[in-house]
């Protein structure tokens, strides 16, 4: 857009991905990219939008953009209609990590919990991972690896769900371990339908869950810190319950699809 002398470009980021979850690891890398951001950045006609504080903030250290240049804005929004708030299923607790099958979304902390979870609740409570293959990503789990999990008889992996509705009424609690997001949409439709979250004290998904009042915020990369959230939830009906009408709550104030669309367009607007 600098080069075609457009003079005035939106960038809505959904998260800041791979290079910064490693950016320790990527620090060639990193600084590159940090010196191709200061080029590029530099554009009165240029606006931001992040979906998280931490991106927020990362985005200001670059200190090429002006305050009035870059937005916070939740998420892309979910419709609470669609996403309406149900009660729990009467039967077998099932637990849900709904994302794509990566590392980095805490799959391999997810397994462990679930392992240490089965030998105290049995048949009492399923564990589910619901998302599909991607070997394009670094961080890709491959088909295999998912297939051996699932022949454990107490995890199970189902794909691609192209029903997230029918699937999050149906789970009695949502996880996402995620080692760093721009604002997990699996998560705020977890908000909607009145599901509790354990999520990862991380970028994005702290920005969903309220340690205490909608789930439990674990360690990230901490597979017993993960087990101790949803063991909580596991053994206590009425604080799923509890927790699950105050997600709805949140979604309603803060992540419902109106209120993101009007606050988008005041910036297109602008």
């Amino acid at each position: 857009a600098k080069l075609a002398k457009v003079p005035k470009v939106i960038n809505a980021l959904s998260g800041l991905g791979f290079l910064f979850i490693n950016s320790n690891e990527n620090k060639l890398v990193h600084r590159l990219v940090n010196s191709i951001f200061k080029y590029a950045f530099k554009n009165p006609g240029l606006r931001f939008i992040l979906q998280n504080h931490d991106d927020f903030d990362m985005i200001k250290k670059i200190e090429v953009l002006e305050a009035n240049q870059i937005f916070l804005i939740k998420g892309s929004g979910v419709d609470i209609n669609e996403f309406s708030y149900s009660t729990e299923a009467e039967e077998q607790i099932q637990i849900v990590l709904p994302s794509r099958m990566l590392w980095d979304k805490g799959v391999g902390e997810y397994v462990e919990a679930a392992k240490v979870l089965n030998r105290e609740f049995g048949e009492k409570v399923k564990f589910i991972l619901a998302g599909p293959v991607d070997m394009g990503n670094k961080a890709g789990i491959e088909e295999k690896q998912l297939l051996e999990w699932s022949d454990g008889g107490y995890v199970s992996w189902i794909g691609n769900q192209t029903d997230m509705v029918g699937l999050l009424k149906k789970s009695h609690i949502v996880i996402l371990p995620s080692y760093r997001e721009g604002l997990p949409k699996s998560l705020i439709e977890a908000c909607a339908i009145g599901r509790p979250i354990v999520t990862t004290d991380v970028p994005g998904c702290r920005e969903v869950v309220i340690d205490g009042y909608n789930g439990y915020l674990a360690k990230v990369k901490d597979a017993k810190s993960l087990a101790d959230g949803i063991r909580r939830l596991i053994i206590d009906k009425n604080l799923r319950i509890q927790m699950g009408m105050n997600g709805r709550e949140l979604a309603e104030k803060e992540f419902s699809l109106e209120s993101v669309v009007t606050e988008t367009f005041k910036i297109y607007n602008s």
